[in-house]
């Protein structure tokens, strides 16, 4: 009875060691900067694009159990550089997060790699970067996926009456080229307007789980939020930047 309470126990260390690498949550971040990096942005919200990137980015060297080094004028840049107050008060707050989370070493004794499978004591920077950061980065994806406030365009001078058929086949033509490609922008728009909803709705689940990012059911779940997040990304209309040039 021993001896086969002892050959279980053994079977069952086997396999606990045999579980496959955990890098569910790195995966996520590399995903979410790719996404960033893709996705179309008006010149006055690359400041909050490349905060998040910095952040995400971060998220995964926290993981890791790396060392972060943080640009604290980088961020404060980004920040007096915009224009809205809400969007630079949450890119200073994210560089204030990512300054204690640097300057804030892991104890001696904490594993240097957040990946392994067994259950291990939570690295405390990235638990709670994470929580105090969603609502930050929940109003910079938001800005984010506001519809860019398009340039006066130049009118169209009006068509002359025309009995000629070229001619009016000329100006149908022309109407149904700026009809097709406004709809091309919109629909473009729609797409990556999805993509930022995967990113907002994927570190909102991080900011839920946080407690417990090294479980395998959260591994399930960041797995999961990240194959929906790549393909909303892989829908080719996500990747086209809302105003660039389309051909008719």
């Amino acid at each position: 009875m021993l001896r086969s309470g002892f050959w279980l126990l053994l079977l069952g260390l086997l396999g606990a060691c045999a579980l496959p690498v955990n890098t569910a949550l790195r995966d996520w971040t590399r995903s979410a900067e790719t996404a960033l990096d893709r996705s179309g942005a008006a010149p006055a919200s690359l400041a909050a694009r490349e905060a998040l990137a910095t952040y995400f980015q971060a998220l995964g060297a926290l993981w890791d159990g790396a060392d972060l080094s943080f640009d604290a004028a980088r961020f404060a840049t980004l920040a007096a550089a915009q224009p809205d107050p809400a969007v630079a008060g949450a890119i200073r707050e994210l560089g204030r997060l990512l300054r204690a989370a640097s300057d804030e070493k892991p104890p001696r004794w904490l594993p240097a790699d957040n990946s392994g499978p067994t259950p291990a004591y939570e690295d405390r920077r990235l638990s709670t970067t994470i929580r105090a950061a969603d609502p930050s980065v929940q109003l910079l994806l938001a800005a984010l996926n506001r519809p860019a406030v398009p340039a006066a365009a130049t009118p169209m001078p009006p068509h002359a009456a025309t009995d000629d058929p070229a001619l009016q086949q000329v100006q149908l033509e022309q109407e149904a080229r700026r009809a097709r490609r406004a709809a091309q922008e919109q629909t473009a728009q729609n797409r990556q307007a999805a993509v930022l909803t995967e990113l907002a709705a994927g570190h909102a689940l991080l900011a839920g789980l946080a407690g417990r990012l090294r479980q395998r059911e959260t591994e399930r779940e960041l797995r999961r939020a990240e194959d929906r997040l790549r393909r909303a990304m892989a829908d080719r209309g996500a990747l086209q930047p809302p105003g660039a040039e389309i051909l008719p």
